[in-house]
């Protein structure tokens, strides 16, 4: 079935209310938290750059590196990959190979009946957040990422993927002690703030590309689907919006094409900086 409606899903498309329960936890601290804690100025600067910070996390390293490999890595590519599979979880978006099956397998099919998200199909509550909470998806699928599967340093983090939530909700907290009543916060608003607001609008943001990146903007290509160019969510997403761009050369790193999007690529102006200090190489452009 590809209709929207919750009657007409298949058993293991319906909401797993269960496993659900911490994704409606960290929204609702994240929202209601905050009118409990305050909200400072520093409180902010941190939510929003952690917001940033880890949309380039998103962006650069489960999207343009684990996904669609467009980039190598060329200094200690062991050491570095496993750090980057590391600092991918502190998205809390399970796993890189999680992430980058179900990419792939939307490319694949985009916009096709087999597509996971699919907002043309399947409206738009269900390829922004409905297929999340399905069973279905929990798992991975192996056959798209034999490639990473091969490296014990990603599968580690696969299985612990809540290590970097932890890491990043603990130094949150410490942070906001650290600083303390003199910066007018403590360590459960950094905590509730810095952490989990940030965290909620992390998630919509990265959602934001599954559903409205299918229905708002302009089509500069014909992809065979509805994938299109949003100068905000481009913003919002350090580049990602360009995503009609994306979808007619998948592989490519840069997803800006025109001289003017490029500024507003902020995920190729990172990755081509750590190119030009030989970090990394750009395999296709």
């Amino acid at each position: 079935m590809i209709g929207s409606n919750q009657n007409e899903l298949e058993r293991d498309e319906k909401i797993d209310v269960l496993h659900s329960i911490p994704f409606f936890i960290v929204h609702a601290i994240g929202i209601v938290g905050p009118f409990f804690t305050g909200i400072s100025k520093v409180a902010v600067v941190v939510a929003l750059s952690l917001y940033f910070i880890r949309m380039f996390f998103v962006t650069g390293i489960g999207h343009r590196y684990f996904s669609h490999k467009s980039y190598r890595v060329m200094v200690c590519p062991k050491v570095t990959q496993g750090l980057m599979a590391f600092l991918f979880t502190t998205c809390v978006q399970k796993g890189a190979v999680w992430w980058a099956s179900h990419h792939r397998h939307h490319h694949k099919h985009s916009d096709k009946p087999e597509d996971v998200h699919s907002r043309k199909l399947r409206g738009l509550y269900w390829s922004h957040i409905g297929w999340i909470l399905c069973p279905k998806y929990h798992s991975t699928n192996e056959k798209l990422v034999g490639d990473l599967k091969k490296y014990p340093e990603l599968m580690f983090f696969e299985r612990f993927h809540l290590l970097g939530p932890v890491v990043l909700a603990v130094l949150c907290a410490i942070l906001g002690l650290w600083l303390g009543p003199q910066w007018g916060t403590s360590w459960i608003q950094m905590l509730v703030v810095g952490f989990f607001t940030s965290t909620v609008l992390l998630w919509h943001g990265t959602f934001a590309i599954n559903s409205f990146a299918h229905m708002i903007g302009s089509q500069r290509f014909n992809t065979g689907d509805e994938s299109r160019n949003s100068f905000f969510l481009a913003i919002l997403t350090l580049g990602e919006g360009w995503h009609n761009n994306h979808h007619h050369a998948q592989n490519r790193e840069a997803q800006a094409l025109m001289w003017w999007e490029y500024p507003f690529d902020v995920t190729h102006c990172i990755i081509r900086i750590a190119e030009l200090a030989g970090f990394v190489q750009i395999k296709k452009r």
